[in-house]
């Protein structure tokens, strides 16, 4: 089996409300990144459920951030800088209150059981508490 299909992972990933996803912004830390986006779109995690961060920012000699969300089709959610940094307390502290503000979704177990009432426009048939159902399970 796959190391990235383990039963544990899977469930792991299937259960968590967000899923941080950390490089560093170099061509190594974006080229790892970009395989653990491919997995996490193989085992159907949501883009929504996931926290994209680069970690030890510095201001030369890495690629920049416009360039790793264009190549990686995803928006960076925090950048942190070196943790020996005045700055780190104050960076992290910020992103996990923006992480714990995230709202609390279904695991996707749940949802994926969920029976889709779905008329044939693709609206939810049930109104708004319908929706509201769809919007925890993104």
């Amino acid at each position: 089996m796959h190391r990235n299909r383990s039963p544990r992972r899977t469930a792991l990933y299937r259960a968590a409300a967000k899923i941080v996803v950390i490089t560093e912004p170099t061509l190594f830390g974006v080229g790892a990144a970009r395989s653990m986006l491919s997995a996490m779109d193989r085992f159907g995690i949501p883009d929504a459920r996931i926290a994209f961060v680069l970690n030890d920012v510095r201001a030369s000699g890495e690629l920049r951030r416009i360039d790793i969300e264009r190549t990686l089709r995803v928006t960076v959610s925090a950048e942190l800088p070196n943790e020996r940094d005045r700055r780190f307390a104050k960076t992290f502290a910020a992103f996990a209150g923006v992480l714990a503000a995230s709202p609390i979704f279904q695991t996707l177990a749940t949802c994926a059981s969920q029976p889709k009432n779905r008329s044939a426009t693709g609206a939810s048939a049930g109104g708004s508490r319908d929706a509201d159902a769809d919007a925890r399970c993104a």
